[in-house]
């Protein structure tokens, strides 16, 4: 807007006078009409401009009725507010006594006005198709891109350790990743990374990868996800086991709270490692 470059402005200015133009001209009731019509659609006009359509867009009825609907309830307060501006600058014309702090005043009142379309526009993108260049969902989605990438690398290097039979070797970079990952990251890629194991077609692998997965899934405090990992794991392994009886055990204690009482029954009773043990009496001293 301060550049003296820009178009925009200019283009709101052609409008502006333009309509006003216009109404002098009609005159009578079609003049008062018409200036109606530029008074309630100047907020569509500065979003339209705002957001980079056309010049010539500003005095297309459709696009002006677009961006009315898009920002449905919100545009009326836009038209409330530039009426009390409306007010306000007439107040500072004829009340205040200094005229370069009252042109000031006009000035931020101007600019509030066209930051408060700027907002409402920002809150209203997606009802209006809006794509800004920046936003948090286009930074999260840059962020999570990235993420992506170090995950796939991550995966790459368990692959490898799993592929020359390091099963043991290929859980470090795992922990290394779910180690600090909140509840969601580490469901999500626990449950990536059980799809991608069950591609491998290297049952030995199942064992040390799955209960490295679903203990950091369990620590996260996310035991759905750890046993929706569980049943993709044993779904691929009838034997598919845990290396921690404490965490099979919570994992048996969970998915009978949930209603699926034939796998807590086999979590408990056919996997070998929580197998009940038979204690023997001991001996008397004689």
């Amino acid at each position: 807007m301060l550049s003296p470059l820009e178009i925009r402005p200019y283009v709101q200015l052609a409008v502006t006078v333009g309509g006003a133009w216009l109404c002098y001209l009609l005159g009578g009731k079609a003049g008062i009409a018409l200036g109606i019509v530029v008074f309630v659609t100047f907020p569509a006009t500065v979003a339209i401009l705002g957001f980079g359509e056309r010049p010539w867009q500003v005095i297309n009825p459709l696009a002006l009725y677009r961006v009315i609907r898009g920002f449905g309830a919100h545009y009326f307060v836009l038209l409330a507010v530039m009426t009390l501006y409306g007010v306000l600058v007439w107040l500072i014309e004829t009340r205040f006594p200094v005229r370069i702090i009252g042109h000031a005043m006009r000035l931020t009142l101007e600019l509030s006005f066209y930051g408060l379309i700027g907002g409402t526009l920002y809150l209203r993108r997606n009802q209006l198709g809006f794509e800004p260049s920046r936003s948090p969902e286009r930074a999260a989605a840059r962020v999570e891109a990235e993420r992506v990438k170090v995950r796939a690398k991550m995966i790459d290097d368990v692959f490898q350790l799993v592929r020359i039979g390091k099963h043991v070797d290929a859980t470090a970079p795992l922990s290394r990743w779910l180690r600090d990952a909140d509840g969601e990251y580490a469901s999500r890629d626990a449950y990536y990374v059980a799809e991608q194991v069950v591609r491998w077609d290297n049952t030995p692998a199942l064992n040390t990868i799955g209960s490295t997965l679903i203990r950091h899934v369990l620590r996260a405090g996310r035991p759905d996800a750890a046993l929706a990992v569980f049943e993709i794991l044993r779904g691929r392994s009838k034997t598919f086991t845990m290396d921690s009886e404490h965490d099979l055990r919570t994992l048996a204690d969970y998915a009978e709270a949930a209603g699926k009482t034939a796998l807590a029954h086999s979590m408990r009773l056919e996997t070998p490692v929580v197998q009940p043990r038979i204690e023997k009496p001991e001996k008397s001293a004689r």
